[in-house]
């Protein structure tokens, strides 16, 4: 079959053709000619078959050798295939060439990307996302992730954008139901539009499991207000001391904070100056020391009635759609009685503003700046679309704080951004120029529900005052325990998918119980190691399975183990396998709270007796990390266990809530004398800054050169790479 002079020829051109676009593929791979030498190559080979095809033609015509040089069909054949297997080896080069640009040029740029919590950015770099898909799938997994959206009616079109940038260009998602979309993580914007009906902006986080509301779309040119659903509610907010779950049921609340004009519609109405409507007012919300006649006190500038800001009766000319500022609660709440409405109870309130996206609503609010804005400018929104939640105005809330005064909650817009995640109340005659009001209304008119007196709203932990030393020593004592035989073997060891080598051990602890850690060690270096003991988030009470914790280590602690550093993780009472019933970590004044605390604080004691029987273990040179609520709790458990050289405590605080002494950390706080690195979020809605991360670093009692509190522009977390620096610099200088 291949006798002939000419398949012979052509088998051996295919051949040279073949060897030579395997060398030009290397040559390629390490740079050292460019990509477009495969395209010439390609159109050689083709040009080549077919001259040769041709010039054996015409030669076995002009010879007379036609009948001995005519090609056989089969031959030919066969021969073509394998030319198209030298092109199929062609456009898998071409292939090969497009992912070697995508992991040399692209993939480092999404992994910075990412590492810096950008991950819309990272969503929009490529166009046609399928390579990355099929070769980089964990890549792609780390910035965006597969999800469902629906609305309230179905039909809508949805379009993202970027929440960080808002003069970024919409992308069409398509119609809901829109299922197994992928989308990028964090904080997006998500547009809805459809015909009859008013458009929505909220903003929503796609992370992990968190699950995807349907927004409720208006009637077109209905009033601008939003439906919330039902539901069981915590409060978000920092600084209250009640944090009782309540059920409250379906309301509906205003998009905008009242405007100018608005008011101004009350003031000259004729219900505004009836003493019915002021007294109906009184008796239907039970008001105390207020009557009829102290509407003469509400005056502006130039004693003409009004708000406080206003002159001769009147605003400006230009801020008819601001935002009304300068009246009191009497005032906000006889504005909403006009229409049929009611000031938002603080769950109300809390539950629409979106508190836990606070790094993603704060920049860009109208906060912290010099004046307020009209209602309708840009803004940050939270997961119901709400504006202006966070500044422009302090919004007044219906409940009673403490024995007289009126909550006033979102800060205004010249207050400082932690306001927006800390309780306010005044006195509700006051009128100061950042006052303003939107309204609220249940949709079954019950205002039985979340409407209660909150007698013990909030409290100045900088006021707060430590225990003496003899009173502390008592304290402290309920953390000790009889030594014992730990016992301990190990259950299980791997490599795990994120590159340590773990080990599951089990040894004994107080009481006749069992306690299991994960340990992480590097697997190209030999011990003895400096240790970091690391404590958990609260989602380890929530979580019924450490599996994935011993799989999978978070690249927020891999790095540590990357770096020759080896990490325990106890599993704790209340934690992963170990659930007792638990609900969360929020502290309280149960006997029950304080005697878990305790635990806690033994069971790491323990702990830390385990990692000194270990021979690849340095037990000079262990650290504390926690994390969250590790954070918060370690400013009890660094103060209890004096084998530690240094603590890390990252997106911690101190919370108001009251507690047994014995679990209070304001005691073990100026008990610390290690070196303590404090890492925090800016906009970090469970420990704000002012009234939760300072006081805790002012009572440390650290020396003042060996503590540190870096404060990042994130909310309840840190950039990655700015982790990774402050923390390995932190313990290269005070692990030996």
């Amino acid at each position: 079959m291949f006798e002939s002079k000419l398949n012979k020829n052509l088998l051996k051109y295919l051949a040279f053709c073949f060897g030579l676009l395997q060398f030009a593929d290397i040559l390629i791979n390490r740079s050292l000619i460019p990509d477009i030498v495969i395209n010439i190559l390609l159109l050689i080979s083709v040009s080549g078959f077919l001259i040769i095809i041709l010039r054996n033609y015409f030669i076995s015509t002009s010879n007379d050798l036609k009948l001995k040089s005519k090609i056989n069909i089969k031959t030919s054949a066969l021969i073509f295939l394998l030319f198209l297997v030298s092109i199929s080896n062609i456009v898998f080069i071409g292939s090969a060439s497009d992912i070697k640009k995508l992991n040399q040029k692209i993939i480092p740029q999404i992994i910075e990307l990412v590492n810096k919590e950008n991950y819309f950015r990272a969503f929009t770099m490529l166009e046609d996302t399928t390579l990355l898909a099929e070769n980089f799938p964990d890549i792609f997994n780390s910035f965006s992730t597969f999800r469902s959206i629906e609305s309230n009616p179905l039909g809508a079109k949805v379009y993202l954008s970027n929440n960080s940038d808002l003069s970024d260009k919409e992308i069409y998602l398509g119609e809901t139901p829109l299922s197994d979309i992928r989308l990028p993580n964090g904080a997006i914007r998500l547009r809805f539009i459809k015909d009859g009906f008013d458009e929505r902006t909220i903003l929503t986080k796609f992370h992990w499991s968190a699950p995807f509301r349907a927004p409720n779309l208006n009637n077109e040119n209905s009033e601008p207000m939003v439906k919330i659903d039902s539901s069981t509610i915590s409060l978000n907010i920092a600084g209250i001391v009640d944090t009782k779950r309540k059920s409250i049921p379906s309301y509906r609340i205003d998009v905008n904070e009242i405007t100018n004009k608005e008011y101004r519609d009350f003031l000259y109405s004729s219900s505004y100056k009836d003493s019915i409507f002021w007294k109906n007012l009184i008796i239907k919300y039970k008001i105390k020391y207020f009557t009829h006649l102290d509407i003469v006190k509400f005056i502006d500038k130039t004693g003409r009635k009004g708000p406080s800001t206003w002159s001769v009766g009147e605003y400006s000319i230009e801020e008819s759609n601001f935002p009304v500022l300068g009246i009191s609660w009497f005032e906000a709440l006889a504005y909403c009685e006009y229409k049929n409405k009611s000031l938002p109870n603080i769950y109300q309130w809390d539950n629409a503003a979106g508190m836990a996206s606070s790094n993603a609503i704060i920049p860009q609010s109208n906060i912290l700046k010099k004046n307020p804005v009209d209602i309708s400018s840009s803004t940050g929104v939270g997961y119901y679309g709400l504006k202006h939640m966070a500044g422009n105005a302090r919004e007044w809330i219906f409940n009673t704080s403490g024995l007289n005064n009126k909550f006033i909650l979102g800060g205004g817009y010249s207050d400082e951004i932690y306001l927006f995640n800390w309780v306010q109340s005044s006195n509700p005659f006051d009128r100061s120029e950042i006052n303003g009001c939107r309204c609220a209304k249940p949709i079954d008119e019950n205002m039985q529900i979340g409407y209660e007196p909150i007698l013990r709203p909030s409290k100045d932990l900088s006021l707060s005052i430590p225990a003496d030393d003899k009173t502390f020593q008592l304290y402290k004592s309920q953390y000790e325990y009889d030594k014992f035989d730990l016992n301990s073997k190990i259950l299980e060891t791997k490599i795990n998918n994120t590159g340590q080598r773990v080990q599951r051990i089990e040894f004994n602890s107080f009481n006749n119980q069992k306690m299991q850690a994960l340990l992480y060690l590097p697997i190209e270096e030999e011990g003895p190691f400096k240790t970091i003991l690391f404590y958990p988030g609260s989602g380890s009470i929530s979580s019924r399975s450490s599996k994935r914790a011993m799989d999978y280590l978070h690249k927020n602690r891999s790095f540590l183990v990357g770096s020759g550093y080896a990490l325990i993780m106890p599993i704790f009472t209340s934690t992963y396998e170990r659930g007792d019933g638990l609900m969360n970590s929020i502290p309280n004044e149960s006997i029950n709270y304080r005697d878990h605390v305790i635990t806690w604080g033994r069971e790491l004691q323990i702990a830390v007796d385990y990692l000194l029987t270990r021979e690849d273990i340095d037990g000079e040179n262990i650290a504390f990390m926690g994390w969250s609520w590790g954070g918060r709790i370690g400013s009890i458990m660094v103060a209890i266990e004096k084998r530690f050289k240094t603590g890390l405590l990252i997106v911690g605080g101190m919370r108001v809530q009251n507690k047994k002494p014995e679990a209070d950390p304001l005691h073990f706080l100026p008990r610390i004398k290690i070196p303590i690195l404090m890492l925090n979020g800016k906009y970090d809605h469970f420990f704000p800054v002012e009234t939760s991360q300072i006081p805790m670093y002012n009572l440390l009692g650290t020396n003042k050169k060996d503590k540190k509190h870096v404060i990042y522009n994130t909310g309840h977390s840190i950039p990655f790479n700015d982790l990774v620096k402050e923390t390995l610099s932190w313990l290269d200088n005070y692990l030996n």
